[in-house]
């Protein structure tokens, strides 16, 4: 029997949680662990102060009042357990695309992912881009199934060749995938590298709160200041999303150690 741990960042609510259950459910026992509410933006935050509650809800999985990370870590551990440790940890679908080196730092669906990735179990985040005037609505129960089913299938068919491979044999053992907009059976899928991004300066002043001294903001700026995306870059997320339309499968490496030659020559009169 495998096991797939499923979470997201967009909360248990999220009609594509139980429509990607049910459908990967032929493959392996599906275990839903989510945030009780949205989570977006937290990147690989882990709840480090406080309490916070794990409720069973049933076929709908267990809600998490904390992060996408502290669901994986509370599903592996607390949930599962030593005896149904997850063969895979799918997080998504998310509603809003994850391309680029500050978006993908910054997204909690990938954080999730990550989190699994550095415990050495596989991990999937797919997310899709959708337009902002189709975003409202998309987290209820009655969203149109149209705009994540092609996600749905390909998580599915990248899910089947996971686990049929043995851990050793896989490029990465993490995986970033966007899918554009509208796209269908024929859209072409590339292999992609993380493309250089910044959203730029993301949060807007309410100036009608502020006092003396004293200023309040809050996240989502309009038209926010300074965003800019690289799609020069051939091979990048960003490219193959934005401005080809086509599906990007990014490999993550966790890797993280920069130049050290590089930086032995730049310290040298330290060392």
């Amino acid at each position: 029997m495998k096991y797939i741990l499923l979470t997201n960042d967009d909360g248990i609510d999220s009609p594509c949680l139980q429509y990607l259950k049910d459908l990967l459910s032929d493959l392996a026992e599906v275990t839903i662990v989510a945030p009780k509410s949205e989570k977006s933006w937290c990147g690989k935050e882990i709840t480090r102060f406080g309490e916070f509650v794990v409720e069973d809800c049933g076929n709908r999985g267990y809600a998490v009042a904390g992060t996408p990370s502290d669901c994986v870590l509370i599903g592996i551990f607390h949930i599962l357990g030593k005896d149904k440790k997850p063969d895979l940890i799918i997080s998504g679908i998310n509603v809003g695309a994850n391309a680029g080196n500050s978006f993908i730092l910054s997204s909690g669906t990938v954080g999730a992912a990550l989190e699994a990735a550095l415990l050495g179990i596989p991990a999937i985040a797919i997310s899709i881009l959708i337009p902002n005037k189709h975003k409202k609505g998309l987290n209820s129960s009655d969203v149109d199934v149209k705009y994540f089913e092609v996600a749905a299938d390909l998580t599915k068919k990248i899910a089947k060749q996971i686990l049929e491979v043995d851990l050793k044999d896989l490029p990465s053992n993490l995986f970033i995938i966007n899918v554009p907009f509208n796209a269908n059976s024929e859209t072409k899928i590339k292999i992609t590298s993380v493309g250089e991004a910044h959203y730029g300066s993301i949060f807007r002043e309410l100036k009608d709160k502020g006092e003396e001294r004293k200023k309040v903001f809050r996240f989502g700026a309009k038209n926010p200041k300074g965003a800019k995306f690289s799609i020069d870059l051939e091979d990048s997320d960003i490219r193959a999303l934005l401005v080809e339309r086509n599906i990007s499968i990014t490999p993550i490496s966790l890797e993280l150690t920069g130049n050290m030659e590089k930086t032995k020559d730049f310290f040298k009169n330290l060392l």
